[in-house]
């Protein structure tokens, strides 16, 4: 049934796509539990820890859940991302996304859930504790004290000091500056750019 509703779809408009997501979404609700982590059980392909794959699994939902919230009231989401940065940047949480090591894979998972906030300023970010904030700002900031790949990780830095810059929390303009300043320098011309080595283009296309 599911899959006949999402075919029947064009896809064409806002609202169609909202209705789309909804569909895909509910399946999941009960695999969601307020820890940041996802388990859809061991079908995926991640070279990675359990742990780390769970985390990212959410983290892929948060692409889609972070501007539908912007849009649209949903009780259960947003209380669902609340507790997720709560129980997942709390050092003391059996949840906690962890203290990272250079090239760790969730400075990629970091890029989504830091749209989601950026997206969500006034509705979800307003509503987290002082403690909160500073737990959630201090996990984020990591990115910035370890090593990267000279790749499109470099977008995921700049992305998270804007979002801590536009919520008033603190972030490096220095950081900015010289990741815009790599990301300029992969440029290949007509609107094509190399993933840091000049033999391999990259596909996101920066």
């Amino acid at each position: 049934m599911l899959e006949k509703k999402l075919k029947a779809l064009k896809w064409d408009s806002y609202e169609e796509v909202t209705y789309g997501f909804k569909l895909m979404f509910e399946p999941l609700k009960e695999k969601m539990n307020g820890s940041g982590h996802t388990d859809l059980g061991n079908s995926h392909g991640a070279i990675y820890d359990e742990e780390t794959s769970q985390m990212e699994t959410f983290s892929r939902l948060v692409w889609a859940i972070g501007p539908y919230l912007r849009q649209n009231e949903d009780v259960f989401l947003k209380e669902e991302i609340h507790a997720s940065f709560v129980a997942g940047t709390d050092p003391t949480s059996k949840h906690y996304f962890g203290k990272l090591a250079n090239y760790d894979q969730k400075f990629v998972e970091m890029a989504a859930l830091a749209t989601c906030l950026l997206l969500n300023k006034e509705t979800i970010w307003q509503d987290f504790s002082a403690q909160e904030k500073e737990n959630i700002a201090h996990w984020f900031l990591q990115i910035n004290e370890r090593k990267i790949p000279k790749n499109n990780w470099r977008f995921f830095r700049i992305l998270v000091n804007v979002t801590m810059k536009n919520l008033e929390m603190p972030y490096s303009q220095e950081i900015i500056d010289q990741e815009f300043a790599f990301i300029d320098s992969c440029y290949q011309g007509k609107g094509w750019y190399c993933d840091g080595k000049e033999s391999q283009v990259d596909y996101y296309i920066p």
